[in-house]
């Protein structure tokens, strides 16, 4: 009898299942209907149009920052919103849209359908975006209601009103990024207005009012977004936009358009197969590849290529989007010239051990960040962990990429040269790339962004980026690169494309199989070795057996050695000694010996602060920790009491983050405009002495010029392997150890025996030559050993 009973029960639940699956399928037709009746017969052109206006500079004040405004979804409403993120302030109600007629300027926003806005808790990972979360699910709320009313609560004139304006019957989004007819429909909608719009040539422009100047990163991108869709009636407009895409060139921030000009270019070709594309993606990989700046293992980017330095001029997001161009190329079939697919995957797990990016070319600890929110900046870890993933590099570390911009999510929309726009397109498609389980999960969480960020008219909007520095991402990216983004994402689910999904065969291999030194134990230990190159570079001839010795050992230990602390220790207990005593026995100059003692030592001494007032002054040391042992400093100043006199220890451990070591200093008279002191450090009972002056500077000195008592390294005379304006010298030290610092426009330059402008000589003559003989010199910006900066150049050949 329960057998029969557990049949018709079964029975009932499939017809049940299939009753409610046909009545699913009908509500989607009838949305599907409802949606395609809302799209115009024609006016795209004249559809989506932001008018131009700053969102903010990099030096933006708060307030000014709070006057920005914000476009508030389909509403036709443009607001600035309240300090306490709780009101927005109405500067504008646009023309035909649902808020005309009803909503007045000046009129305080406090609510939405009923509630007021509240404050975010401290942690909400919304916070600083509140209110604009609320009010953008206030509207998926209203669309989803066939009225379509959003009730708005208004304060006027110190009377409150409630208001209510009319939007579209649209429906929820529901579970992205699987098929949604909203989603669809907006994609459509938005498909037609790239279309409207794209200018003769192909190309598009950012999108702006009255903007015709064509933007190549939203040209690649749109063309992408119509490629996504799958529709075959957008292949005219994609053919057009590649016919002038495999033709461009870049010439400023090359790094940037490359990426996109070889994502399009690699997209189209395993769509369309055309040969072209591989022509111009061969020559493009082989600027990526010779483009590099290589620092003893470690390739990176600038905003071009042969740009930047280790300390900061290879900008992380650079690196991760050339990274990008070498992994496109690859996954068409071509050679990556000189193993930098390889090398590049093994850069970027050292520049992301624990899964973040920073943004500057920084040398960051493995666990320093752990679960902290980070700004993703031009989206350079969601991008960067698709070009790990695919160029071959762990497997478990692109998770762990893929794990932190998930965590990291409501960071997706933040921006610093982009106003975010970069990193919402790659954070987002950097998710999908590596978990789609993660991903539906970070849909989820920011359907109110695709609410909020839409216009009355079904455009997107360049909404103020809200975090950290901003940029007018209406000149630089626009309107057009959001609603192309936002194409993609809701297109993701068909997997059109290798980068919302698509699975496609490229040459299998793995780069590596063992976790890297983070870069900035791999830094440390190559300063190692340069310490000692920069002495016998130094002492040229005169360079002592043991420095030699010293030398010889230190290279002999392998920089990825899991033991290699303890090999350190070893080598610098027996031929550190000797190397220092003697570099202080050999007949050369007293300046040189100590620079060449210190040098050895690792001690970067410099003097950073001098401030003299009253009777008093303040002199401020940095110092990094001595290679090993104890280090004793002392100094002594005219004007100071000779019975207390400044004396610190510092131990070999590391002081990375240690605080400077402030002196203060008595002085005989209230001028104190010169003063001579004397630099005392005495280790493993070696005493060096350095006599140096303090002079008390008057005005505002330039920004990359060494100061009276910054501590100058060298003059070193080495061959030149590369030397760019406003970016960075490579040369040549003994052993073939490399060494690299800043190269401003403000360094002095000397050529033909004349001290010249550096800029308008490497204008005139394309550069140096590489190999040529030039005698140099640097210091450390602010005393800060990551900031090594040229202070002489002089051309010997």
């Amino acid at each position: 009898m329960w057998k029969n009973s557990l049949r018709v029960m079964r029975t009932l639940c499939v017809a049940a299942f299939f009753c409610w699956g046909s009545l699913q399928a009908e509500l989607i037709q009838e949305q599907e209907k409802r949606l395609e009746s809302y799209l115009p017969a024609s006016g795209y052109e004249k559809m989506a149009i932001q008018r131009p206006h700053s969102l903010g500079g990099m030096s933006s004040t708060k307030d000014e920052l709070n006057s920005l405004p914000f476009n508030l979804g389909p509403t036709g409403i443009m607001a600035e919103r309240s300090t306490n993120h709780l009101e927005y302030t109405v500067i504008g109600v646009s023309s035909d849209s649902p808020a005309e007629g009803k909503i007045k300027k000046g009129d305080i926003i406090y609510g939405v359908n009923g509630k007021a806005f509240v404050a975010a808790s401290a942690d909400d990972e919304f916070a600083r975006r509140q209110p604009n979360p609320q009010f953008g699910n206030a509207i998926e709320i209203s669309e989803s209601r066939q009225d379509g009313q959003l009730e708005l609560l208004i304060k006027r004139e110190a009377k409150k009103l409630k208001i209510t304006i009319t939007l579209k019957y649209m429906g929820r989004f529901g579970a992205l990024p699987a098929y949604s007819p909203k989603a669809a429909y907006l994609s459509e909608l938005n498909a037609k207005i790239l279309i409207a719009k794209q200018l003769p040539d192909g190309m598009w422009g950012n999108g702006m009012s009255g903007k015709k100047k064509a933007s190549h990163y939203a040209s690649c991108l749109a063309a992408l977004a119509l490629m996504s869709t799958g529709n075959s009636a957008y292949e005219k407009a994609v053919h057009r936009a590649f016919n002038t895409l495999v033709k461009a060139d870049s010439k400023g921030f090359a790094t940037w358009f490359t990426s996109y000009q070889a994502v399009f270019l690699g997209e189209y070709y395993l769509r369309y197969g055309d040969e072209r594309s591989l022509e111009k993606l061969n020559k493009i990989v082989a600027r990526v590849a010779d483009g590099s700046f290589y620092y003893n293992g470690m390739h990176g980017y600038g905003h071009n290529f042969i740009t930047g330095n280790y300390r900061y001029g290879g900008i992380n997001a650079c690196t991760a989007h050339a990274a990008m161009t070498l992994a496109i190329a690859k996954v068409c079939g071509l050679s990556i010239p000189k193993g930098m697919g390889r090398k590049m995957a093994m850069t970027i797990e050292r520049l992301a051990p624990d899964g973040p990016m920073s943004y500057g070319w920084t040398a960051r600890e493995k666990g320093e960040f752990g679960k902290k929110k980070l700004n993703e900046h031009s989206g350079r870890t969601g991008i960067g962990a698709m070009a790990h993933r695919i160029l071959g590099g762990r497997p478990e570390h692109s998770d762990k990429m893929t794990d932190f911009l998930f965590y990291n999510h409501e960071y997706t929309d933040c921006g610093h040269s982009s106003g975010g726009s970069m990193s919402w397109l790659w954070g987002s498609l950097g998710i999908g790339f590596g978990n789609e389980k993660l991903f539906a999960e970070h849909m989820k969480k920011r359907l109110w962004y695709f609410n909020f960020n839409r216009q009355f008219d079904g455009g997107f909007y360049a909404q103020p980026s809200p975090y950290t520095q901003f940029r007018p991402a209406d000149t630089i990216l626009g309107p057009h690169f959001i609603a192309a983004t936002n194409i993609l994402l809701f297109n993701w689910h068909k997997h059109n494309l290798l980068i919302t999904g698509k699975k496609v065969k490229s040459p299998a291999s793995r780069a590596y199989t063992q976790s890297v030194l983070p870069a900035s134990d791999y830094f440390e230990r190559q300063d190692r070795i340069v310490e000692v190159a920069e002495v016998a570079a130094l002492l040229k001839k005169k360079t002592p057996k043991s420095v030699a010795a010293l030398f010889k050992k230190l290279k002999s230990i392998p920089l990825e050695d899991r033991d290699y602390e303890t090999h350190l220790n070893s080598v610098y207990e027996k031929y550190l000694g000797p190397a220092v005593s003697d570099t202080l026995k050999i007949s050369i100059s007293q300046e040189v010996k100590v620079q060449a003692a210190l040098a050895l030592l690792g001690v970067n001494h410099s003097i950073t602060h001098f401030s003299p007032k009253g009777n008093r002054a303040t002199i401020t040391h940095r110092l990094t920790p001595v290679n090993a042992g104890q280090l004793k400093l002392s100094c002594s100043i005219n004007g100071l009491n000779p019975k207390k006199p400044f004396t610190q220890t510092i131990g070999s451990e590391l002081m990375k983050n240690s605080k400077p070591l402030r002196q203060l200093v008595y002085l005989k008279d209230k001028a104190g405009k010169s003063l001579n002191g004397l630099l005392t450090f005495e280790w493993n009972g070696l005493k060096i002495q350095k006599p140096f002056t303090l002079n008390e500077i008057v005005g505002t000195p330039e920004k990359y010029v060494p100061l009276p008592f910054n501590t100058i390294h060298g003059p070193f005379e080495v061959s030149l392997l590369h030397a760019s304006r406003n970016g960075q010298l490579l040369v040549k030290l003994p052993g073939e150890t490399l060494l690299e610092t800043s190269l401003m426009k403000s360094c002095k330059f000397t050529a033909q025996g004349k001290e010249q402008s550096l800029e308008k000589y490497l204008q005139k003559n394309g550069g140096i030559k590489p190999g040529t003989k030039v005698r140099f010199s640097y210091y450390n910006q602010g005393g800060n050993i990551f900031k090594p900066m040229c202070a002489t150049l002089e051309i010997l050949d």
